[in-house]
């Protein structure tokens, strides 16, 4: 219980066949997507250059991919590092992305 809690004075004033009627005009709504989107991330190295790395990614949904490149055995940094170094796609296509490369 919160300590700002304050208990109503009075009951609430409002009519269930009110609330009722507005609950059938809602209807159920499901918001939660509840399994995980597929993502498939390829990297490579170009044979034309010593400084990059070609990243091609495929999801199944929208989303955004956020890089942050790393020397191997770094700590795992924080993610506003990684949304500070300003890298990233994003995939705004609800059906899908394929074959983004970075």
């Amino acid at each position: 219980k919160s300590p700002n809690f304050a208990g109503p004075l009075r009951p609430n004033g409002v009519v269930i066949n009110q609330t009722m009627q507005l609950q059938g005009m809602i209807n159920l709504k499901t918001t939660l997507d509840q399994t995980p989107p597929l993502v498939t991330l390829g990297i490579s190295a170009p044979s034309n250059s010593e400084t990059s790395l070609e990243v091609v990614l495929t999801m199944d949904e929208a989303g955004i991919l956020h890089c942050l490149p790393l020397l191997a055995g770094t700590a795992t940094p924080h993610l506003n590092r990684v949304l500070a170094y300003n890298l990233s796609l994003e995939c705004s296509d609800p059906i899908g992305c394929s074959g983004i490369t970075l």
